[in-house]
């Protein structure tokens, strides 16, 4: 059983620490918006101040963020419907760098100003814990509404309509009627004798349960809208009552492993990390092999900061229960030591697990692990200064996510993820072209042909420079096409860099013969100043 519904988020991602008071934190709906300066892609300063007289729409998210990246459709669509002199949109990262961020705005197309947060003073500022989180300030600078998960465009259009009438936004569905009923004080006696109490504990913690499936499974898309922030508030509450009622009655050791479970669960929902890890602690000295407390401890140790406890807590745990998952978590606490090569085994560890998954059974959960373990390596090779072993994880990464159902959001994921970190890693020294290609996920660009076999070509380099395309390794009977700016040309294609150096090209394979081959290999070479870069050699197969 999962008491901690803080990390339990219904569409949002957890975002590193940031501190804050018990209940419900940040600027309260109705006061005012707090002041910030985030720094533009171009490298300019934005301030709040700066949108005065405007109604702001403020996105924090990220491109790491899987419910970010499934937000951003209707995120691209609010804004061409609400954007006025009247209305801005401002969104904000504050985990990622420049490189990433313009990959991501490149191949999206954002069409609204994206700034970054390297001191997390915005997002600190506005108690940002997860994302997505959107807040609709009006031309005051009164924070009118603030949503945790993915927002939906009729959802963003009823709170930028009450901002402009200066009124607070309102969040009303039956689903969260449910939930409010569900985490209801008044029902639950926490008084009598040991077994009433711990019948009524037990109950709340399945309410607790109860109302996160109802958060997991409710779809904005059919008006089944919930409010996080007061649901997280009404769990703190009951499961802060129920956790003083069994410390009044534990007596036996399960009694007090259950305690001290739950104890831990509440000081993490308060970001009491001290707390914590003692109450997380005290339930291993009774149990050594609960891997739900080895899990929360090595929780805790993060937030603390203190990476070798966080390893040693996840190392135990793998110990007893071998896990992907924790050892990219490992992994992810020896970057922070600058520990590369115990960093690097751990993210190899968790390669050859899921690969091992992956032999045994070829599912789509299976090749999401082995997909995500990859785009990890990747990353810590990024973190290690170790480009051309990144660049080979990526491309491994890319691969497995090409293997998914088209048309599944985790296709989308790991086709996009690991391509945009590919560009990054040529955006942090644009001397010469880069290319990347991974299969073509969204909308077709204007000008693309019909009934082809389609790939997202993302070029990079020097900022208003020239680089020429050329498709190779082509068999007989097969076509490229390169589509972009609305025309397409066949083979070949020269193209002028935006000044984000970084330019989304629809390439097209055309098998164009029927007595040629089924499959062909190919390669795509960019030549401009600096030098000249091609692609991973990929194969095609006609339908």
């Amino acid at each position: 059983m999962k008491y901690l519904f803080a990390a339990i988020l219904t569409g949002a991602a957890l975002l590193p620490s940031i501190t804050h008071a018990q209940g419900i934190p940040g600027p309260a709906i109705g006061a005012p918006a707090p002041g910030f300066t985030v720094v533009g892609l171009n490298g300019k300063p934005i301030s709040l101040a700066s949108f005065r007289g405007r109604v702001v729409v403020l996105n924090f998210w990220a491109t790491w963020c899987p419910p970010c990246r499934a937000e951003t459709p209707d995120m691209i669509n609010a804004y061409r419907t609400l954007r006025s002199p009247s209305v801005a949109f401002l969104g904000v990262d504050s985990t990622e760098a420049a490189p990433i961020v313009h990959a991501f705005v490149a191949s999206k197309g954002l069409p609204y100003p994206v700034a970054l947060d390297p001191k997390k003073d915005a997002s600190s500022a506005y108690d940002v814990r997860g994302i997505p989180t959107t807040f609709v300030i009006d031309e005051k600078g009164i924070v009118r509404a603030r949503f945790v998960d993915i927002i939906t465009g009729p959802q963003l259009a009823a709170f930028v309509k009450a901002a402009k009438a200066q009124q607070n936004g309102s969040i009303v569905s039956d689903v969260q009627n449910k939930i409010d009923s569900a985490l209801d004080l008044k029902q639950f006696a926490f008084t009598g004798d040991h077994d009433t109490v711990l019948k009524n504990v037990k109950a709340a913690t399945d309410a607790i349960d109860a109302s996160n499936k109802l958060l997991d499974n409710a779809d904005p898309a059919k008006g089944e809208v919930t409010d996080y922030l007061k649901t997280r508030a009404a769990q703190a509450a009951l499961l802060d009552a129920a956790t003083t009622a069994l410390a009044k009655v534990a007596v036996t050791p399960d009694d007090r492993k259950l305690l001290y479970r739950m104890q831990g669960d509440l000081a993490t929902d308060r970001e009491q990390w001290d707390a914590a890890v003692a109450a997380y602690l005290h339930v291993l000295q009774l149990d050594p092999k609960n891997t739900d407390a080895l899990s929360g401890l090595g929780f805790a140790y993060y937030e603390k900061k203190d990476w070798g406890g966080e390893i040693n807590a996840y190392q135990q745990y793998v110990a007893l229960t071998p896990d992907a998952d924790t050892y990219i978590e490992i992994g992810k606490g020896y970057l922070q030591l600058k520990d590369f090569r115990n960093a690097i085994d751990a993210h190899r560890k968790a390669v050859q697990l899921t690969e091992a998954d992956l032999a045994k059974k070829k599912s789509s959960d299976n090749l999401v692990s082995v997909a995500h373990a990859w785009l990890y390596l990747g990353r810590a090779y990024v973190a290690s200064n170790d480009k051309e072993n990144a660049h080979l994880a990526f491309v491994k990464s890319m691969h497995y996510g090409s293997m998914l159902p088209p048309k599944s959001s985790e296709y989308e994921r790991y086709t996009e993820l690991p391509q945009e970190a590919d560009v990054a890693l040529n955006l942090t020294d644009n001397s010469r072209p880069g290319v990347s290609l991974a299969p073509w996920t969204g909308a077709d660009l204007p000008g693309s042909l019909a009934s082809t076999i389609k790939y997202r070509l993302v070029v990079s380099g020097k900022a208003d420079s020239t680089v020429r395309l050329r498709a190779t390794n082509i068999a007989k009977g097969w076509i490229a096409s390169f589509c972009s700016d609305r025309l397409c040309s066949p083979m070949q294609l020269a193209l002028r860099l935006p000044q984000s150096g970084v330019k989304i090209v629809e390439f097209q394979l055309i098998h164009n013969e029927k007595r040629a081959p089924k499959h062909t290999k190919f390669r795509v070479q960019a030549n401009g100043v600096g030098g000249s870069a091609a692609s991973a050699v990929m194969v095609a197969s006609a339908s």
